[in-house]
């Protein structure tokens, strides 16, 4: 792996765990850091995406990077540098090929530039169709500090609850994580029943079953049994 300012790797290697385990300072300074030298990489890419809009594509995957070293990397000889550096060449690869199959699909014998027209309704310029969807670095850090302590309040749920909802819960996560369709997550909520009465549930048992439950979770958060659970208001 690409080995960059030692200093700078160490610090960031610490930024970047502490981030993952959920430190919204420690957020903050990540970004700060990572931030100019990712719009620095940008500049020098070639790519028909704006420099500006390629070096916010660099920043999410800055941080999924960050993620992906605290809970993977993290063995004294990696650091988190040389995986965002390496990411965003594999980033870029991708983000060319999209461009490249934009202009052969819909743009075929047509002069493509990014401020080109298309959609459906013509409502919308190239540049605009990549970037429609994306988050902004801010809202992004906030969501994935945020996941990491949603799961921590199901955790501390289950270990302090008895019975189906310790169990419903925790489906209820998984399903909106995953994006489960409603049959699905119905489908996992009606086992969990069973196992408890050993008759198949109808859809008013299942629907309520995960009604009491999500009013258990809310119960448990507003009378402070889950401490964590102050931090998903975190703003950065």
């Amino acid at each position: 792996m690409k080995k960059f300012n030692v200093n700078l790797d160490q610090e960031m290697n610490v930024l970047a765990v502490a981030f993952a385990n959920g430190d919204a300072v420690a957020g903050n300074q990540f970004v700060e850091k990572v931030q100019p030298l990712l719009k620095k990489y940008a500049s020098k890419m070639y790519s028909p995406m704006d420099k500006e809009d390629l070096a916010q594509e660099f920043m999410i995957v800055a941080i999924e990077k960050a993620y992906d070293f605290a809970e993977r990397y993290n063995d004294g000889t990696n650091n988190v540098l040389g995986l965002i550096y390496t990411a965003c060449k594999r980033k870029l690869i991708d983000i060319n090929k999209a461009f490249g199959a934009e202009k052969r699909s819909l743009y075929k014998d047509r002069e493509i530039s990014l401020q080109a027209m298309i959609g459906e309704d013509g409502d919308m310029t190239m540049a605009e169709k990549v970037c429609s969807d994306q988050k902004s670095v801010e809202d992004l850090v906030v969501e994935k500090l945020n996941e990491k302590t949603l799961a921590q309040v199901v955790k501390d749920f289950v270990a302090s609850t008895k019975g189906r909802n310790s169990k419903i819960v925790p489906l209820i996560y998984k399903a909106n994580k995953h994006d489960w369709d409603a049959e699905l997550l119905n489908s996992a909520i009606a086992k969990v029943l069973k196992e408890e009465t050993g008759a198949e549930a109808n859809n008013d048992a299942i629907r309520q079953a995960k009604s009491r439950a999500l009013k258990a979770l809310k119960k448990s958060i507003e009378c402070g049994n889950i401490s964590v659970a102050t931090q998903l208001e975190w703003e950065l």
